[in-house]
């Protein structure tokens, strides 16, 4: 498996997929890493832990919220780049404080 990948990205399926949907996509995946099919014993186990992560509705939640914080700050840092060229201003500075006295 490759690395940086989310865990629903490890398992195969979509973020908002419900527990037997991530059943289905797991033992697809198993089967097809597992060391007796020609798959390494460490994607194996990165398979296994994505499934026991997800399947945990409180586990799962945490990993969801702490995936969204990790990705949301370079998303709002995008978004406020589009705006302030949008607008005409040349700006390289995103901190909040020049977006609200200068871009915005």
């Amino acid at each position: 498996m490759a690395e940086g990948c989310s865990l629903y990205q490890v398992l195969g399926c979509e973020q908002g997929a419900l527990f037997a949907e991530l059943r289905v996509c797991f033992r697809r995946r198993a089967l097809s890493v597992h060391p007796d099919k020609g798959g390494s014993k460490e994607a194996f186990q990165q398979v296994l832990a994505a499934f026991e992560t997800l399947a945990d509705p409180v586990a799962r939640a945490g990993y969801d919220r702490r995936h969204a914080a990790a990705v949301r700050p370079a998303a709002t840092a995008r978004q406020a780049c589009w705006f302030v060229i949008v607008n005409g201003v040349i700006c390289n500075d995103v901190s909040k404080k020049h977006q609200k006295h200068h871009c915005f």
